[in-house]
């Protein structure tokens, strides 16, 4: 940080956005868009620019993204109050505690401004953020922390709620407690009824999925967060891991419910080989399903044997058909045998919905014969997945302070 004393004339300059008129400071924000700073030449608030930037910068995001890493970067100059700063975050108090002795003791006038430089990002990442979704969210934020949250649009992209989520959790509760308003409205129109599936369906990637789960942690909404876990859990492949500054203690959490999903949902349809070598259903009668893990067998119940149909095919070759169409539907889904398994490549989404595509009733699973639909594969499978508890997501309260 650098600061230096600069006379202003009575008008603020153009090239210093007005957010507080009557401010005593002026930010230098480095490592802004200048995109952004070209937007918010001679504007002000009442403009109304602020709610057309979103737009503004994707559209312009490709002259930004070429040439060297500095090409796109520029000053944002915003003329803002120091107390307004200071009560939201200690981060701000801890910048600005010295300058404002300085400007007491120095009985600053009214045309004078202290210039204070500050860089992007506040909070270095593994993965740096898109340069327009930063400096944006830091702009909005200042915004909001100037209660002037009403010039600030009602839908932005994710990448921009996703950016102030990680300015918010940086800069501590004061700030969370005057953003949290705005990023209920910004959650409420990307995200609808929160389990919307073009938001968390099958088709949204694992990174989109993680950045919800670290919206919902740091503005501490619970629908958010166990619905953004829950589809982690049903869709992820491998180990759980994000370049967002997701509390190592979620992660730790998501990767262990997720191997005891998957191991119980394995060692179920990996089980079935035994009811099937004990013999065509149609001859034993119908085998309930035992969930009992770790016991790991099924009950023969007599009095279900009324309910069997009549027998009409040899027990064997029932056996045999089943048992060479289940080892194949195993196979295909990638779990025929579960020593050594680690998951990789394996989501709970991808068992079961390929469980449930197996064939109902026709083929040489056994023989073309209806009568032994119960001896089938789909018709075992369906019972197993009849008792699965599919993942229910995580609590939020687990991973508050």
């Amino acid at each position: 940080m650098s600061t230096n004393r600069e006379s202003s004339p009575a008008g603020i300059p153009d090239d210093i956005f007005p957010l507080d008129p009557g401010g005593d400071i002026v930010l230098d924000i480095h490592g802004v868009s200048k995109v952004l700073v070209s937007a918010l030449h001679a504007q002000d608030l009442e403009s109304g620019i602020l709610t057309s930037l979103p737009s503004q910068l994707v559209n312009n995001s490709s002259d930004s993204d070429s040439g060297t890493e500095d090409d796109g970067k520029g000053v944002l100059s915003v003329l803002v109050s120091s107390d307004r700063l200071t009560d939201a975050s200690p981060h701000f108090a801890n910048m600005l505690g010295s300058l404002t002795e300085a400007m007491v003791s120095n009985d600053q006038s009214m045309n004078e401004h202290w210039r204070i430089r500050i860089d992007l990002p506040l909070r270095p990442l593994e993965h740096a953020m898109d340069i327009n979704d930063e400096s944006l969210a830091f702009l909005y934020l200042l915004v909001i922390l100037h209660g002037q949250g009403r010039f600030i649009p009602v839908e932005v992209p994710l990448d921009i709620l996703v950016a102030l989520a990680l300015l918010v959790d940086f800069l501590g509760e004061p700030c969370y407690q005057a953003a949290k308003g705005v990023a209920d409205i910004w959650v409420k129109v990307l995200n609808g009824d929160v389990d919307h599936e073009d938001v968390m369906g099958p088709a949204v990637n694992i990174h989109e999925r993680l950045a919800w789960v670290l919206i919902g942690h740091v503005f501490k909404r619970e629908d958010v967060f166990r619905f953004a876990t829950k589809a982690v859990l049903l869709s992820s492949e491998g180990k759980i891991e994000s370049m967002l500054p997701i509390p190592a203690a979620i992660l730790e959490s998501l990767n262990a419910n997720r191997t005891k999903t998957l191991t119980t949902l394995t060692r179920l349809l990996t089980h079935l080989r035994e009811p099937i070598l004990s013999g065509c259903r149609n001859k034993t009668g119908l085998i309930p399903l035992q969930t009992d893990l770790e016991e790991s067998y099924v009950h023969v119940l007599p009095e279900h044997v009324s309910l069997a149909v009549a027998e009409d095919l040899d027990n064997q070759a029932c056996v045999n058909a089943v048992l060479r169409a289940y080892e194949a539907a195993m196979e295909f889904l990638g779990i025929l045998t579960t020593v050594g398994l680690d998951f990789e490549g394996l989501s709970v989404r991808k068992i079961v919905s390929g469980a449930l595509r197996i064939d109902v009733s026709e083929g040489e699973e056994y023989l073309d014969n209806g009568a032994h639909e119960r001896c089938s594969v789909s018709w075992r499978v369906r019972g197993v997945l009849g008792v699965f508890e599919m993942p229910a997501g995580l609590q939020l309260e687990e991973f508050q302070d």
